[in-house]
């Protein structure tokens, strides 16, 4: 029964960290190109995407 709840907490985890980690990658430029801010925020955020990629 803890194994259980243990995979289950740790695949909830990894969830959770995949939908953030795609939220970052696809949300935040989109946020900032919609919103209007400045160029260079969206700049930095796809270099920061390559380099995680």
């Amino acid at each position: 029964m803890t194994g259980l709840a243990a995979g289950s907490g740790q695949s909830l985890f990894v969830f959770f960290s995949f939908s953030f980690f795609h939220f970052w990658i696809w949300g935040v430029p989109m946020l900032v190109r919609k919103t209007g801010l400045v160029n260079a925020t969206d700049t930095d955020t796809r270099v920061r995407t390559r380099l995680i990629l």
